[in-house]
C-alpha cells in the first residue's frame, strides 16, 4: 500500500525529467519554442532556456528524493500553470506554436491538449503535495530517482532513434 502514496512522486518526477532532458538534447528546437511563446525583452533567450531546463532538474530531484518535496510540489504547480498562461496568450494571439514540450517538434502544438495536460499535472502535483506534507512521507525514493533519470533518458534516446531512422 506504501507504493500507491508514491505514486504523484513518480509521475512528477518522470515528467521534469523527460522534459529536461529532451530539451538538452534538442536545445535549438527549444530556443526556437521559447522565441514562439515568449518573446524576450529584459531576459536573454538562453537565460530563460538555462532557468526552466535547471528548474525542471532540480524540482524532478527535490520530487524523487524527497527533499523539500512539498515545496518542491508548489514550484511545479506554479510552472505548469505559467505554461498554462503562456499557451492562453498564444491563443488569445492567434499565434501558431511549437512547444517542444518533451523533445522534437515534429509539428504545431495542440494548444488545447498541452493545456489540458498542465491541469492534469498540477492536480497530480496537488496531489503530491498533500501526501508528502500530511502524510509523514519518509520512502526512500533515492532507488526511484536512479530508475526515472534511467527510463527518461532511455525513452528520449528511443524517441532519437526512431526519429533519425
Amino acid at each position: 500500500m506504501d507504493f500507491f502514496w508514491i505514486i504523484p512522486s513518480i509521475i512528477i518526477s518522470f515528467v521534469l525529467f523527460s522534459s529536461a532532458f529532451s530539451k538538452f538534447f534538442s536545445y535549438n528546437d527549444f530556443i526556437i519554442a521559447i522565441q514562439t511563446l515568449y518573446s524576450p525583452k529584459f531576459i536573454s533567450v538562453k537565460t530563460i532556456s538555462i532557468m526552466v531546463v535547471g528548474m525542471e532538474l532540480i524540482l524532478a530531484f527535490s520530487i524523487s528524493l524527497n527533499f523539500f518535496a512539498a515545496f518542491a510540489f508548489i514550484l511545479t504547480s506554479l510552472l505548469f500553470l505559467l505554461f498554462i498562461l503562456l499557451f492562453i496568450k498564444s491563443i488569445l494571439k492567434q499565434q501558431e506554436v511549437a512547444c517542444n514540450c518533451f523533445g522534437i517538434q515534429r509539428g504545431l502544438t495542440n494548444k488545447k491538449m498541452a493545456i489540458l495536460r498542465n491541469v492534469i499535472l498540477i492536480g497530480i502535483s496537488i496531489i503530491g503535495y498533500f501526501i508528502t506534507s500530511y502524510n509523514n512521507f519518509s520512502s526512500s525514493l533515492v532507488e526511484i530517482t536512479c530508475i526515472l533519470i534511467t527510463s527518461a533518458l532511455a525513452l528520449i534516446s528511443l524517441k532519437y532513434l526512431i526519429y533519425f531512422n
